[in-house]
């Protein structure tokens, strides 16, 4: 949306992955295009990208589209100062407008589109403040249901900003977190899984080297299957 594809992971991913390092995948099979507000958005989606699809299958041997990304897309609603009830109405109705040409596209084009989002600090609120009247359920009961993932220590804390609105439009949603936990490269390339652990204590730094990683967790908040 707003900056260039950084190519460098892309081409380490390319010259490392068994399945790309055969030769038939390079980064003329990746197309990129910036569209840095909801307007440029809505006509890359609705124009553009169709006709760059259909002109794809036009060519002799060429390999069809497959996978788009949007990353990120809350970026694109960073333009307003104030959240005003207009402004939130209107990304609103973005949102869906959006949501409906991505939909189209994976269905016309069969392809797979993965939206990247962003997360917001969750707002700790007053325990009397949760409770919801009788017959009504209060947006922070359900938030915890879509939004964030409660089952991972601290997943509590961030959840996906653009609000229910979104959460309504998608089919999948992933959250990846950086844990505090570390491994050794050594031994994972000895054993293709970490022996050695350690965590990193709060407000201690930990000394990090070329031979160690933070562990990635990703965790399915929700899905059409499971």
């Amino acid at each position: 949306t707003s900056a260039s594809l950084p190519t460098s992971r892309l081409q380490e991913m390319n010259a490392s992955h068994p399945h790309c390092s055969s030769g038939h995948c390079s980064l003329s099979n990746i197309h990129t295009v910036q569209a840095p507000d909801v307007a440029s958005m809505i006509k890359i989606l609705s124009i553009g990208l169709p006709n760059f699809i259909e002109e794809i299958n036009r060519r002799p041997h060429a390999k069809p589209v497959k996978l788009l990304i949007i990353d990120t897309l809350a970026e694109i609603f960073h333009t307003e100062s104030k959240t005003t009830s207009a402004y939130l109405s209107q990304r609103s109705k973005d949102l869906s407008q959006i949501s409906t040409l991505l939909h189209t596209l994976a269905y016309q084009y069969d392809l797979a589109v993965i939206v990247i989002n962003e997360v917001i600090e969750s707002i700790v609120r007053p325990a009397e403040a949760n409770q919801s009247p009788p017959g009504e359920v209060l947006f922070h009961d359900q938030a915890r249901l879509f939004g964030s993932s409660n089952d991972v220590p601290g997943g509590s804390k961030k959840q996906a900003s653009l609000g229910l609105v979104w959460a309504n439009q998608i089919n999948v949603r992933i959250m990846l977190s950086l844990t505090q936990r570390i491994c050794y490269l050594d031994d994972v390339e000895a054993s293709n899984r970490p022996k050695k652990r350690a965590r990193l204590d709060e407000g201690i730094e930990t000394q990090m080297t070329d031979r160690t990683t933070r562990i990635r967790r990703l965790n399915v908040v929700f899905n059409t299957v499971a």
